[in-house]
C-alpha cells in the first residue's frame, strides 16, 4: 500500500469526475462564430475599407467581452478565485472600444491582431489536448495535431509578410470551425 500512488489516483478520479462534469458554455461557442462570421465577410468584402474592418474588430472584441462577463455571472464563476472571466471581459471590452476609437491609426496592423487572435487560441486548444492527455481522452490526438498545424501555419504567415491577406482570413474561419467543433463534440455547451 502506498499512499502517494493513491492520493494520485484520488486526485485523479476527482479530475476525471470535475471534468465529465464540466460542459462549455455559450462563451465557448460566441468567438468561434465571431472568427466565423468576420472571416467570412471579409473574404466576401476583399475591398473593404482598413477602417471599416477595424470597426468590425472593436465589435467584435466588445461582444466576446459582455460574453465573458456573462460567463461569470451566469456560471458563478466568482466563488473561482483562480478565473479572470470578467477581467478578461473588462479587457476585451476596453481593447475594443480603443481600436473603433483608433481605427485610422491601427488599420495597418489589424491583419497582425487577428494572427495574434488566432494563434493565441489555437495555443489553448493546444493545452486543451494535453489536458484531454491527462484523462485519457483519445479526442487529444486530432485536437492537438490539428491545433500544432494551425499554429504553425500562424507562424508562417507571420513570417512570410508576401502572403495575400485572404489566407489570414481562410485561417480565421478554419480556426473558428475547428474552435467550434472541438466545443460542441468534446466539451458541448451547456446552457444554464
Amino acid at each position: 500500500y502506498n499512499k502517494t500512488d493513491n492520493r494520485k489516483e484520488l486526485n485523479s478520479m476527482n479530475i476525471k469526475k470535475k471534468f465529465e462534469g464540466e460542459r462549455g458554455t455559450v462563451f465557448t461557442m460566441v468567438y468561434p462564430i465571431i472568427y466565423i462570421v468576420l472571416g467570412v465577410m471579409l473574404v466576401a468584402f476583399k475591398d473593404m475599407k482598413p477602417e471599416v474592418f477595424a470597426y468590425l474588430i472593436g465589435a467584435s472584441a466588445i461582444i466576446v467581452g459582455i460574453s465573458a462577463i456573462a460567463n461569470f455571472f451566469v456560471r458563478e464563476l466568482y466563488y473561482d478565485f483562480h478565473n479572470y472571466s470578467f477581467s478578461i471581459g473588462i479587457l476585451m471590452m476596453a481593447l475594443g472600444v480603443c481600436i473603433m476609437i483608433k481605427a485610422n491609426d491601427l488599420s495597418g496592423v489589424l491583419m497582425d491582431i487577428i494572427k495574434v487572435c488566432v494563434l493565441l487560441t489555437a495555443v489553448i486548444k493546444i493545452q486543451q489536448a494535453i489536458q484531454l492527455v491527462c484523462l485519457k481522452n483519445v479526442m487529444w490526438i486530432p485536437v492537438l495535431s490539428i491545433s500544432v498545424l494551425v499554429s504553425g501555419f500562424v507562424i508562417f504567415l507571420f513570417i512570410n509578410s508576401s502572403m495575400p491577406r485572404e489566407a489570414t482570413y481562410i485561417t480565421l474561419i478554419v480556426d473558428g470551425a475547428l474552435s467550434l467543433l472541438i466545443n460542441l463534440f468534446v466539451f458541448p455547451p451547456r446552457f444554464k
